[in-house]
């Protein structure tokens, strides 16, 4: 991972814009926090907003793209 100090913490809600391009990160399971049931150690995919608000975070790529894409939004990778 990139950057192992920096923590995920999804939001209840977040408003969105259909269309609105949204970012896809892999991230370790310890830098999601109140996650549950899910041991440090695993790739997890986060989703952000445009602005850098953390959305979502789903167990693999394909599920982060095809979520952010059945929510109107246009998902891209940051490495």
């Amino acid at each position: 991972m990139d950057n192992k100090n920096e923590n995920v913490t999804p939001p209840a809600a977040a408003p969105l814009l259909p269309g609105q391009m949204v970012y896809v990160k892999a991230v370790d399971s310890s830098q999601v926090q109140g996650l549950q049931g899910v041991p440090p150690g695993i790739t997890l995919y986060a989703i952000h907003s445009e602005a850098g608000a953390p959305l979502a975070v789903v167990g693999n790529r394909e599920a982060a793209f095809h979520a952010a894409r059945q929510h109107n939004m246009r998902p891209v990778s940051v490495h």
